[in-house]
């Protein structure tokens, strides 16, 4: 459709539902996938170590594994 010219404001408007829809949403859901992969690997890696941080603190008990903050691990 063509654009609609406005006389109060002096400038042509395309009507919202002519606007080209956004056709990469599976480029978006690919990415967004990979990004919380790579942060779950980071955060599988992380957890092996004893202190992974200045403010995490990784606790093995009884078989369970607990990862902290040092703000509540006192």
């Amino acid at each position: 459709m063509k654009a609609v010219y406005n006389p109060r404001t002096f400038s042509k408007q395309v009507p919202i539902m002519d606007k080209p829809r956004n056709q990469n949403w599976r480029t978006r859901i690919t990415l967004t996938v990979t990004l919380l992969l790579a942060m779950a690997l980071q955060v599988g890696v992380a957890a092996d170590r004893e202190v992974i941080s200045e403010n995490l603190i990784h606790l093995q008990d009884d078989g369970k594994s607990y990862l902290l903050h040092r703000t509540h691990a006192y």
